[in-house]
């Protein structure tokens, strides 16, 4: 069966949302073991109103001409993965907009270039590392690849000191291989959104900072992820330095200043610290190419650390929206995937089992995959609840 653009794995497209945060007064701000109400599910981003993942080739990014990121043709749970994450991380922070879906193939892209199971297979002339021997093989293989996963989550740092310490119920020690290295791409895509919320909250709760009026009026189309991605590549301290000003060589703006918030507005090009590479500005740029933003300032770009191509002659390549055949079998795989990860979520996956067993079609089972999409579910559904074959207007 066509699953067009995913359009089934988020049952919150027809919901009637405000793009505006809060959406509903009554929505928990956190996780919540007894609260349903999917009036507080976000809505997919108009103008589209359904889920569309770009691909493309990267001309320069880590040297290649280009750099394929494209979902692999026996790997649909990439897609399902992203979708995921993507859609929990906007749950969680109550944003329509924000981060943008590419945000999760841009970090992979420039992290792993799409090279860490060595059983993925490429669309033609999509494989990623082509110019290397004996290519991709070479790349997937390496041990450090192959520990910290697609998105390189370092255990010690990242799963143990930022996600163990702040949600140890779900970031357990000694998990990390579990969920985050080599082929368990789907957890991995939800360990990113949980840092991204992490940081999210350190902005908004502890440093005092209200982000959105300053992301929502500058001229820089990916500001917000590129805050998100100096916390990935460089901690907390990073964006902590991003939005004070405080960091090096005049990097970031001094949010707590009205020069400060209208430099950042005015900005086109967010100029932050991460590390020597200038690791937001191609994780921006990535984003550029994959969603053909040509009008962006740094839809070229050249970082002689990332890319020897010349901006100039940069040719960067639309793959189109990824738009395989999803079957119901590729979603109960991607279910059985995912749900280790919620150890605690037994009436999730009866609630899933029951109305499979029920006969439901798979565009009605969206209510029960939406027990993980969403930041609202977390084990409240009863396996008895039938209401998951109500099929949405």
């Amino acid at each position: 069966m066509k699953k067009l653009l995913l359009i089934i794995f988020l049952a919150s497209l027809s919901l009637p949302i405000s793009a505006q945060w809060p959406v509903h007064f009554d929505c928990p701000q956190y996780p919540s073991y007894a609260f349903f109400d999917r009036s507080c599910l976000i809505k997919t981003a108009a103008p589209y109103g359904e889920i569309r993942l770009p691909q493309g080739g990267v001309d320069g990014l880590n040297e290649e001409r280009p750099m394929h990121l494209s979902i692999p043709t026996n790997k649909p749970s990439w897609a399902l993965g992203i979708a995921l994450a993507w859609n929990y991380n906007r749950n969680i922070i109550q944003r329509v907009d924000h981060p943008k879906i590419s945000y999760w193939m841009a970090i992979t892209g420039h992290e792993t270039g799409m090279a860490c199971d060595c059983s993925a297979q490429w669309p033609a002339n999509r494989t990623p590392w082509n110019s290397l021997s004996p290519a991709f093989n070479a790349k997937c293989s390496e041990g450090l690849t192959q520990h910290d996963g697609c998105f390189q989550m370092e255990e010690a740092n990242a799963w143990c000191g930022d996600l163990n310490q702040t949600w140890p119920w779900r970031f357990k020690q000694n998990e990390h291989q579990q969920f985050i290295s080599k082929e368990h791409f789907s957890t991995a895509c939800l360990g990113l959104a949980y840092r991204n919320i992490l940081n999210h909250y350190l902005i908004d709760y502890a440093w005092g900072v209200d982000i959105w009026p300053i992301i929502t009026a500058t001229q820089d189309p990916n500001a917000y992820e590129k805050l998100m991605a100096s916390g990935w590549n460089s901690w907390a301290a990073a964006v902590q330095d991003n939005v004070s000003g405080t960091a090096g060589g005049g990097q970031g703006f001094n949010m707590y200043t009205a020069g400060g918030r209208a430099a950042a507005i005015a900005s086109s090009n967010w100029d932050l610290t991460a590390t020597s590479s200038r690791y937001p500005e191609v994780i921006g740029w990535t984003m550029n190419a994959l969603e053909q933003n040509t009008t962006s300032s740094y839809y070229h770009y050249n970082n002689p650390i990332v890319t020897s191509t010349p901006a100039g002659s940069q040719n960067h390549v639309d793959y189109g929206y990824y738009n395989a055949n999803i079957t119901w079998a590729d979603v109960s795989q991607f279910i059985s995937e995912v749900l280790p990860f919620y150890s605690e979520l037994t009436p999730a996956q009866n609630a899933i089992t029951t109305a499979n067993e029920m006969g439901c079609s798979p565009h009605m089972l969206a209510n029960a995959v939406r027990l993980l999409a969403s930041c609202r579910m977390s084990g409240c559904m009863r396996s008895d609840d039938h209401s998951v074959c109500v099929e949405n207007p």
